[in-house]
């Protein structure tokens, strides 16, 4: 399955909406064993990104089943709990689990020398944006060349590769082209459907936002699944009995 994505980084992010689905499909008599299937699948991609996420889709899921009248529910949660305390550590002395350990230093704020790919997802873009003039904060800019130049100023120029390096994360992204107004629709809309909607969307949606401040998933593929998902859900509490 690998071979159909360039990362497998992107085969977590694909998988991210069947795993809210598969939770919340309490028609399907086999929706743990899938979901747990999914998990390990995106735990064995090694993405950081995908783990964080399951993490997002996860807490939406428990906070559903804590809130649930049901006491199969809340003991679920509770073994859940248990599982993760027992998976976790067990998972970290894999040798995916040291490899995971030994990139922590990259979500420093500080740039020093060596991989640094979690500075340049977490924060490389707000320099760039720091580079900005008060309108262009305000409205953004989309012109590709401004954008270069202003990278070309920053504190961390050096740090992209090439004039064709212009990584950054959903939220950046958002914030660099359209500014801090385009920035607030984006929330209000967000919040638009998240507070219209069942757990199983909420769910889906909380995964893409998460994914929003790691990866370059705005106005693209992975927004148009994700949202097109959270939409379906919106306002249909019939759709998976949630």
């Amino acid at each position: 399955m690998l071979h159909f994505f360039s990362e497998p980084a992107y085969l977590s992010q694909y998988l991210m909406p069947l795993l809210a689905i598969s939770l919340f499909n309490k028609k399907d008599k086999k929706y743990i064993l899938k979901s747990v299937i999914i998990v390990i699948t995106i735990f064995l991609t090694a993405s950081g990104t995908g783990i964080i996420a399951i993490g997002a889709v996860l807490a939406v899921y428990m906070l559903y089943l804590m809130t649930s009248k049901s006491i199969v529910s809340k003991l679920f949660v509770m073994f859940l709990f248990i599982g993760t305390f027992i998976f976790v550590p067990y998972f970290l002395n894999t040798e995916i689990g040291e490899k995971m350990l030994s990139r922590q230093s990259e979500l420093s704020f500080e740039y020093d020398s060596g991989s640094r790919s979690g500075f340049m997802r977490l924060y490389r873009g707000l320099y760039v944006y720091d580079d900005y003039s008060v309108s262009e904060k305000i409205f953004g800019n989309d012109n590709n060349a401004a954008i270069k130049e202003h990278i070309s100023h920053s504190v961390f120029a050096f740090t992209f590769a090439d004039d064709n390096d212009t990584f950054f994360n959903g939220v950046q992204y958002t914030l660099l082209r359209t500014g801090l107004i385009g920035l607030l629709i984006m929330i209000m809309l967000h919040v638009r459907i998240f507070k219209q909607n069942n757990s199983c969307g909420r769910a889906i949606l909380m995964g893409f936002v998460t994914l929003m401040f790691m990866e370059a998933v705005f106005f693209g593929n992975n927004m148009i699944l994700y949202l097109i998902f959270a939409e379906r859900f919106k306002n249909n509490a019939q759709l998976l009995e949630v």
